[in-house]
């Protein structure tokens, strides 16, 4: 079932379809329709999901499922898609600290893939909001095993890619922030004085 966003304040129409857009839930088949004093404005998502989604906005609007009028949508196998079904899942609005239209902004718009392994930019999983709430509410491989599906290939390892270092002129790779997968021991002086088995 989808949704439908209404609302009499216009003023926040803009605002709402900016949201629903930058999180490919605006239904786009249907234009924002304003009949009477209220705006209509439908979603592809489910009313849970544009619950949490604007949540900032809750006493301003009233959300209702309707019927799909065309084909079922399919299962959004997205990064933005998998994370609103993680936490759809597995906790509710009241239990996260903030909206979940935040967490969302802070999703990673590009990503670096070397299978099984994905590298994040910086900002993003590492951010203090995603930080805070892999601390304190989910677990975070678990939550990592699970957005695996957005990408192509098998998928085991998370990590962040931090900025290189500018006077680095070979461009290495040094600041991998493992996130989630076996990335081995941490090495040791003891490891690099022992003699190699190669």
């Amino acid at each position: 079932m989808a949704a439908e966003i209404i609302t009499e304040n216009a003023q926040i129409v803009k605002a709402l379809k900016n949201v629903l857009q930058s999180l490919n839930v605006l239904d786009k088949r249907h234009k924002i329709a304003k009949i009477g004093p209220k705006f209509h404005i439908r979603s592809v998502s489910s009313p849970e999901e544009i619950r949490k989604i604007l949540s900032e906005y809750i006493d301003q609007v009233s959300i209702s499922g309707v019927e799909e009028t065309s084909s079922p949508a399919i299962d959004d196998q997205s990064l933005t898609g998998l994370v609103m079904q993680y936490f759809d899942q597995h906790s509710s609005p009241q239990e996260l600290n903030h909206p979940l239209a935040t967490f969302l902004e802070k999703l990673p718009k590009k990503w670096s893939t070397y299978p099984p392994m994905v590298l994040f930019n910086t900002g993003t999983f590492d951010s203090d909001i995603w930080t805070n709430v892999f601390e304190t509410q989910i677990d975070r491989s678990e939550f990592l095993s699970f957005i695996a599906r957005a990408f192509p290939g098998k998928i085991t390892h998370f990590a962040i890619n931090k900025p290189i270092i500018e006077e680095d002129e070979m461009r290495r790779p040094f600041n991998l922030v493992p996130l989630s997968g076996d990335f081995g021991p941490e090495p040791t002086e003891t490891l690099f004085c022992s003699p190699s088995p190669c």
